[in-house]
């Protein structure tokens, strides 16, 4: 298939994600429940989460009616984490819209999520695959899994000292984990064996480790409008990223002087954002992230490779390298 062809068939698949999202059943009283649902549902994020368990699926020779249901669960559960976060930490932004606790309140936020959590259990229990127990397992480590990196989040905050290794650790529970889990319930969509699942868990694992150095990264360097939040939202705020973290561990003199006063401080001042960058940059920060993300992506990329081969795998391969190269 050629460059236009995986793009087209992405699109595809994303707008039937985007039209089923669409057409969920849910409620209508009380309105501030629902509208603050459905403004959260109607938000144009990347689905790259549904589309891994829908090519994943398509891989091992899965039926795309039964992988869909799969599908927008992970895409609702990974819209219920959005919520929540941004309550968490006070984000005022998400896909260049007002988040939905400072357009509604804390309380609508929270109920909102709970909702999606429970209407993305619903979803999974609706694909028609004898799987299904399997799944419901997955579903939970995914839960248990995200509660304890949100928990270490929380408390890296109150933490002086937090290494890279520590971050690492975290955003394997709080981020890797939703990904590897897309990776294997797609394969159980499909006809995958104990030994392709271990497989796509490690896939996953690699994927998972470079999306989120990714964001770390276009938190700092973005200049695309569609990152739809403020550069250097993430050190203003004062979250211990790998940036930040990497950027302590490196730095001596007055380098270190700068990024230890905002720590202490509780963040970068906003007209600090483009200092701390080019101490970064000098620092080898980050070009050190961007290494990262093309390792891991690379990694995961060698790993497909060995998968069943098909239309689906390569385009499975092309939506890698596209996620390598994203601008927001």
């Amino acid at each position: 298939m050629s460059t236009s062809e995986h793009q087209v068939y992405l699109s595809k698949l994303r707008q039937i994600i985007d039209a089923e999202l669409n057409t969920l059943e849910l409620g209508t009283e009380p309105p501030q429940l629902y509208d603050a649902v459905r403004y959260v549902l109607a938000g144009k994020g990347k689905r790259f989460r549904p589309i891994v368990v829908v090519l994943i699926s398509e891989i091992f020779g899965g039926e795309r009616a039964k992988a869909i249901p799969v599908a927008l669960a992970m895409e609702v559960f990974h819209n219920f984490t959005l919520v929540h976060d941004d309550v968490l930490d006070r984000s005022d932004l998400r896909r260049g819209r007002e988040t939905v606790h400072v357009k509604w309140n804390d309380a609508t936020a929270i109920l909102a999520g709970d909702f999606l959590i429970g209407l993305s259990t619903r979803l999974l229990a609706r694909t028609d695959s004898d799987a299904l127990p399997k799944m419901l397992g997955v579903y939970f480590d995914t839960i248990k899994a995200l509660c304890e990196g949100q928990t270490q989040d929380i408390l890296f905050e109150s933490t002086a000292e937090v290494s890279v290794a520590d971050y690492l650790s975290m955003i394997e529970k709080k981020t890797g984990a939703l990904i590897q889990s897309c990776m294997i319930l797609g394969g159980l969509c499909g006809n995958a064996t104990d030994t392709d699942l271990d497989d796509l868990k490690q896939i996953g694992w690699h994927l998972g480790r470079a999306f989120q150095i990714q964001d770390d990264l276009l938190d700092v360097i973005a200049s695309d409008p569609k990152w739809g939040k403020p550069i250097g939202n993430d050190l203003i705020s004062g979250k211990k990223t790998l940036l930040l973290l990497d950027a302590q561990e490196r730095a001596v003199g007055e380098d270190r002087a700068f990024f230890d006063a905002a720590r202490k401080r509780g963040g970068i001042k906003v007209e600090e954002v483009s200092l701390a960058r080019e101490k970064m940059e000098a620092l080898g920060v980050l070009e050190a992230a961007k290494t990262s993300v093309i390792f891991h992506s690379d990694q995961a990329l060698q790993l497909v490779k060995e998968l069943p081969g098909g239309e689906s795998r390569e385009t499975f391969e092309f939506f890698i390298r596209e996620m390598q190269r994203r601008l927001h």
